[in-house]
């Protein structure tokens, strides 16, 4: 198996992409074509973090969405199925007892009608209720900071 590189390992913590901080060289020695290199790189490298914690972020929400998707889509299988079978459960009882047909559907569509509804509000909790979130509270924080240059 070949190995990964660091770069192409997947993220699952957005906060891991957050820079760490380092030791910076005094600037005051330095020449303005030099400080404008240094500036440009940062900029550079804020700009790419920023994208990376933005694509680590979709693809956390877009996981727990899918999850969502799936709650519901096996709760609506499971209906269907458990309509099927009431209906046949309701065609041999009323073979046996002298139930009306309309009385038997009302039954039948009360157990469905709950069922289905216990599913969709169990996957309607799971979904995603902040998207992004990382990725919003950061570029609020980089807006904040840079309005408070000088």
């Amino acid at each position: 198996m070949p190995r990964r590189s660091r770069d192409q390992v997947p993220i699952t913590d957005p906060h891991r992409l957050l820079p760490r901080p380092s030791r910076e060289p005094s600037l005051s020695h330095m020449k303005m074509s030099e400080l404008v290199t240094l500036a440009t790189d940062k900029a550079r490298t804020l700009a790419t973090r920023e994208m990376d914690l933005i694509r680590a972020d979709a693809e956390i929400d877009l996981r727990q969405e899918a999850k969502t998707v799936a709650g519901l889509g096996i709760g609506g299988v499971a209906g269907l199925l458990t309509m099927f079978l009431l209906l046949v459960a309701v065609v041999f009882a009323l073979t046996e007892t002298g139930l009306p047909g309309w009385a038997a559907s009302l039954i039948l569509a009360a157990v469905v009608l709950l069922a289905g509804t216990i599913s969709a509000i169990v996957g309607w909790r799971v979904r995603v209720r902040d998207p992004m979130a990382a990725s919003r509270r950061s570029l609020r924080e980089g807006v904040a900071w840079a309005k408070d240059l000088p």
